[in-house]
């Protein structure tokens, strides 16, 4: 039943025995978590969390873009409150995680896991709360900057319109 051969006794002396019982028993919060999560799965569904997480963010702030709160905002502007949703709310779950890690720390592994999932919990919440003031200046700041990019190319344009461009040249493109 402790899944030792039929006969051992001829195989172990009592004191290799006792030993190794001892080493089989022993073993520490880390290897019992990773051995159970190895034979459930979870080992591979763990892996493909943060990827998820990452689809998930994007999604939801993909939907800033087609919201009917914003189709009165230039295109440039919805662009930019995508941009900026998908920045905070990654910085501020990244940011909460790592501070779970780090105070969850004290109480060793399980510690961790349980501070870095309340820590992404709690960024995630910051980030909802405060994510649409901050949208709404990314937004006008990238709806400012696609208008200067606009004008420095009307100027170029103008400027290559105006410039004298010998003959010679010209009949290059005719």
């Amino acid at each position: 039943m402790a899944g030792y051969p039929k006969n051992i006794e001829g195989l172990l002396t009592g004191e290799e025995f006792r030993n190794a019982l001892i080493d089989r028993v022993s073993a520490g919060v880390k290897e019992t978590t990773e051995a159970a999560t190895k034979a459930k799965g979870m080992h591979k569904t763990a892996k493909h969390i943060p990827g998820v997480g990452t689809l998930i963010t994007i999604n939801a702030n993909i939907t800033e873009y087609v919201s009917p709160e914003n189709q009165n905002k230039s295109s440039a502007e919805r662009i930019g409150r995508v941009l900026t949703g998908i920045a905070v709310d990654t910085f501020a779950i990244n940011v909460g995680t790592r501070v779970g890690i780090l105070i969850g720390s004290i109480g060793g592994p399980p510690g961790m896991i349980i501070g870095g999932a309340a820590g992404a919990f709690v960024g995630g919440t910051v980030s909802s709360l405060f994510g649409d003031k901050i949208k709404d200046v990314g937004g006008k700041v990238f709806d400012e900057a696609v208008d200067a990019i606009k004008k420095v190319d009307d100027k170029a344009v103008d400027a290559i319109k105006k410039a004298e461009i010998p003959a010679s040249i010209k009949k290059w493109f005719s």
